[in-house]
């Protein structure tokens, strides 16, 4: 069985949400999250596709930089969350 997921932003406007970038992706061996308009401190964590999570780490600036050369090639579910909401991307990663 073969599907599609959509994944889109709750709880934060539009116009925060597209000042919020990780880059590259697809990606090698790190990503890069920024923040144009840091909202505030929240916590990201990451998921296989499977929703097994493998990182949670808090978050207080406006870029962060996360080594991912230990997970293999695929999909994996990146989530930022503070009190004013949740931001939910997909990510991949390619050798």
């Amino acid at each position: 069985v073969s599907g599609v997921t959509v994944f889109s932003s709750v709880g934060i406007a539009d116009n925060q949400m597209n000042s919020f970038s990780i880059y590259p992706n697809p990606f090698r061996n790190e990503i890069t999250i920024d923040f144009d308009e840091f909202i505030e401190p929240g916590t990201v964590t990451i998921c296989d596709y499977s929703g097994r999570k493998l990182v949670q780490k808090d978050i207080f600036n406006s870029s962060q930089t996360f080594d991912m050369s230990m997970f293999s090639d695929g999909v994996y579910i990146f989530q930022f969350q503070n009190t004013t909401g949740v931001i939910t991307k997909r990510i991949i990663k390619r050798y």
